[in-house]
């Protein structure tokens, strides 16, 4: 079942849109001991990618503002948790309590932490962040792409939770696959300033997996690949070229994944 007219008119306004309002390029700040502290945290009170994305974002929202405040961030696994606490008040789908959150500090640090601990954390990390927090993150904007060409593409098993996957995975390596694809970019101003574009951009990396997925399953015998780049790259202003360098190192982060 194609979109109909008024859906896909809601897609081409929210892409015009997002076109004329990329985000700052921000690199990656936090490394993958940290990412998978968070992930644990995750896993062990049952949140999901939802949760798991926007306490990454969260996380490095507030060390880019303590930077600039030139304050340094004491418990780290203290603000870890209450990150994660708070992500899942606004995208988690368990009645998670604070004291089980207490328990668990206690179990991967060895201190006892005091009543509400986490709650005061978390109340300076709400202060230094403005009260404003990343609800909108990469899952949402890769979800719209995965509907509408399941939609489009009659789909009948979902590619959803394989995308979903490939951005997980790809958070939890970014520190390492991010890099490496800036040095490809670093040849000259004009091609740094190309790869700063890209990853401002909130179609990059959703418009990679979805194209990874589509060409690494079953599904590449039965959808026109070409069209559905040809598609993307057009209505998202980014040349195939540089999807295919991304998807290239989408395909290294799996491998590597699965060897794991």
């Amino acid at each position: 079942m194609k979109l109909n007219n008024f859906e896909n008119e809601l897609l081409a306004d929210w892409v015009d849109e997002l076109k004329y309002k990329k985000g700052d390029y921000l690199e990656p700040l936090v490394c993958q001991q940290t990412i998978k502290l968070i992930k644990l945290t995750c896993t062990t009170f049952k949140q999901d990618i939802h949760v798991f994305i926007m306490s990454i974002d969260t996380l490095e929202d507030y060390i880019r503002r303590k930077n600039l405040k030139n304050e340094e961030i004491c418990e780290n696994a203290l603000v870890i948790a209450a990150i994660v606490f708070m992500s899942s008040k606004y995208m988690g789908e368990q009645d998670l309590k604070v004291q089980y959150i207490e328990k668990f500090l206690t179990k991967i640090t060895g201190k006892e932490y005091g009543k509400n601990a986490v709650k005061r954390t978390e109340m300076e990390i709400l202060k230094t962040l403005d009260n404003k927090l990343p609800v909108i993150t990469q899952v949402d904007d890769l979800n719209t792409f995965v509907t509408k060409y399941e939609r489009e593409c009659m789909i009948k098993v979902s590619i959803r939770p394989l995308c979903l996957d490939i951005l997980e995975a790809l958070y939890l390596t970014r520190d390492k696959w991010f890099f490496e694809l800036k040095t490809v970019y670093i040849q000259s101003e004009e091609a740094l300033n190309v790869f700063k574009s890209l990853m401002s951009s909130r179609f990059y990396l959703p418009v990679g997996i979805l194209l990874y997925t589509f060409l690494h399953t079953n599904y590449e015998n039965f959808v026109c690949i070409d069209d559905i780049i040809e598609e993307l790259t057009n209505r998202m202003h980014i040349h195939s070229d540089h999807v295919s360098l991304l998807v290239s190192k989408i395909h290294e982060v799996v491998r590597l994944d699965e060897d794991n």
